[in-house]
This record gives C-alpha cells, structure tokens and sequence, in this order.
C-alpha cells in the first residue's frame, strides 16, 4: 500500500476581530476612580462610532499606528449666560489619528483627511520614547479637578496601550491625547 506524502499545513490564527461596543460604559463605571481597562476602551470606542462612524473606527483600527484619543474636562464652568433651560455642555473632544502607508490622517465625520504636521511631529517624537511604552496605565488623580485624558494607541512592534491619565499628570499620554486632538 502506497501513501501519498503529506506536508504539514501550518495553522494559522483567524485574524482578531474586535468587537465594538454596543453602548456606552456603564454610568456606574464611568463613576469609578479606578482604571479600568475594559471601560476605558469601551468609552474610546463608543465615542469614536458615535463621532465617526462604524467604518472610519474600522479603518482606523486595521491601520498599522493608530491614536484614539479623548479628554474630559474638569470642573466645568457655569453656563454661558442667557443659556436656556436645555442647554447642554459640549461633548468631550475625540480624535482618531492613523498613519496609512506613511501617511498621517485625521478622522473627520466624513473620513480621513491630512493631519497636522507640526502635531505630527510631537506625535512621531512621543512614540519613538521607551517612557512613552513604559508609562502606567492609570494616572491617579493629583487634583480635586476630576479631568481625565484617555488613550488608545499602538504602533508596529508594540502591543497596544489602553491609558487614562487625570488631572495634574505630566506624562507623555497625556500630551499625545492633546497633540491628537489637536491633529
């Protein structure tokens, strides 16, 4: 009896499909002072359907750099004056930031379009630091103000970083929040 020789097949992994949000972090763990990964990135996420769209944050998490970015204010002022009794506060900033092909694009509601250079080169500094990939995940608070920077970022040859940074921190994730923002 003959047997046909059989090479070995390698198995290889089905790619990893994130699962998006289906709704906002709960108000419960939105309360929480503690880092929490899964909220923060639940929050990142939502917002960024919520400001983008389904396809965009898609897009932006296939890329190969990517920046979700986020702040909450402190304590926020009064209302303007003569606002109305259904005036609301904005809702806090949000940026998606990606490099496609060398390329560093911003999210707009309608897509992508050319970032900001001079940011970008904040953005590129920062991500190059060992600190920047050695830095906690939480920031705790180091004021009464209650403002919080959120993050979700990587770049290849890293894993990807979920990081919450508050009040008083002077940390490089912060300051990629606000150069993304900024983008």
């Amino acid at each position: 009896m003959m047997l046909a020789a059989c090479a070995a097949v390698p198995t290889v992994p089905a790619a990893t499909v994130r699962v998006l949000p289906s709704g906002p972090p709960s108000r419960e763990l939105q309360r929480d002072i503690r880092f929490i990964r899964q909220t923060t990135e639940q929050d990142l996420l939502w917002s960024a359907l919520q400001r983008y769209g389904e396809a965009n944050v898609r897009r932006a998490l296939a890329a190969p750099t990517y920046i979700f970015a986020k702040h909450y204010a402190g304590m926020l002022p009064p209302p303007p004056p003569g606002a109305g009794a259904d005036w609301k506060y904005p809702e806090p900033p949000v940026a998606m930031v990606i490099r496609e092909n060398g390329q560093w694009l911003a999210a707009t509601p309608d897509g992508f379009g050319a970032a900001r250079p001079d940011k970008i080169a904040e953005i590129e500094r920062i991500l190059t630091e060992p600190a920047f990939w050695a830095e906690p995940e939480w920031a705790p608070p180091g004021c009464t103000d209650a403002g919080a920077s959120l993050l979700l970022a990587t770049a290849p040859g890293k894993s990807e970083v979920v990081r919450s940074a508050t009040c008083g921190s002077t940390g490089r994730s912060e300051t990629l929040v606000f150069r993304a923002l900024e983008a």
